[in-house]
Order: C-alpha cells, then structure tokens, then sequence
C-alpha cells in the first residue's frame, strides 16, 4: 500500500489481485477492481494522484485513473 503525496489517498492492492483507491478524507474506498490476473508486485500515485499505476510480477502494469475528491479539495489540488 502507499499513501498520495497529499495524503489523502491511499492505494492497497489485495490478494485477490485487485487494486483499491481509499479516499482518508472520507474514509470510503473510491474505485476498486480487479487490475492483474497474476500477483501485484506494486503500486503508486502519480504524482498529481490523478492516475495509479500497479506493476504485477511479470513486469506487466496498468494505470488507473483515481477519482478526485469533490467540492474545495478539488480547487486546491
């Protein structure tokens, strides 16, 4: 799992190969979904955490858009 670098978002990846967006503020899961047929090896934030990208072992990866949070948190980053 990694943290945004604003910090409010956190990217955890499960063992049923799926990858998950935890929006902090609001303490709820964004955008979950399967990413990878195999074991995801790693993941992390763009760095205006609009996208996350996983790495699976095969040296495969996808990006994933990240929903934004909505209202003031929006303007600001």
């Amino acid at each position: 799992m990694v943290f945004s670098s604003e910090g409010f978002y956190l990217a955890v990846t499960t063992d049923d190969l799926e990858v998950k967006s935890v929006n902090t503020w609001y303490m709820q899961v964004d955008w979950e979904g399967k990413a990878h047929d195999k074991p995801i090896t790693c993941v992390a934030f763009t760095d205006d955490t609009r996208f996350m990208m996983s790495l699976c072992e095969d040296m495969s990866y996808k990006f994933i858009p990240n929903i934004r949070a909505p209202g003031i948190m929006r303007s600001v980053f």
